[in-house]
């Protein structure tokens, strides 16, 4: 009996450590932002080499199958892995609803790109309201394609494609 009581309380102790952020010591504000910011910018850049080998043929718009693969195969993964590198940093005591807003924004923003990855290019981003509130707490290199993914999706800036000569 007391081992199994002792195992289910390790549990709950567990499960709080999580629902807090990774369940080590809270960082500073500073150390959260740099740290997350480092965790966005390599996801982003992920989601700007996948529009990149995507999205070649310059002036084309990209067709409702080709925004959905690139949604479900680049942008999804590169997203979840975003808010799961967040959720893992332990944010200050006193930030701690903030930045639980900021990823339920961001985890809401997925599903909705789930759901419709075409909404990438709508005329409301699906991401907004993260990029908002993951910018304004300093994360800025948070919640936003990028403008030249962005381009690419609108069939405005890919690179030409070359033909032998």
């Amino acid at each position: 009996m007391r081992i199994h009581r002792l195992g289910s309380m390790a549990v709950v102790a567990a499960v709080a450590l999580v629902g807090c952020g990774g369940g080590g010591d809270a960082l500073s504000k500073s150390q959260y932002v740099e740290q997350g910011n480092r965790i966005c910018e390599r996801t982003q850049q992920r989601i700007t080499q996948g529009a990149e080998r995507k999205f070649t043929v310059e002036g084309e718009i990209p067709s409702a199958q080709q925004i959905t693969d690139f949604a479900n195969e680049t942008v999804d993964p590169a997203l979840e892995e975003q808010l799961n590198g967040l959720r893992e940093l332990t944010p200050p005591q006193d930030d701690r609803e903030r930045v639980q807003d900021i990823l339920t924004a961001g985890q809401t923003g997925l599903e909705e790109v789930r759901r419709d990855p075409t909404s990438l290019i709508g005329e409301r981003d699906p991401l907004e309201n993260y990029n908002e509130l993951a910018s304004g707490y300093g994360l800025d290199k948070c919640g936003a394609l990028g403008e030249d993914v962005e381009l690419r999706l609108s069939g405005r800036a890919a690179e030409p494609t070359r033909t032998g000569g």
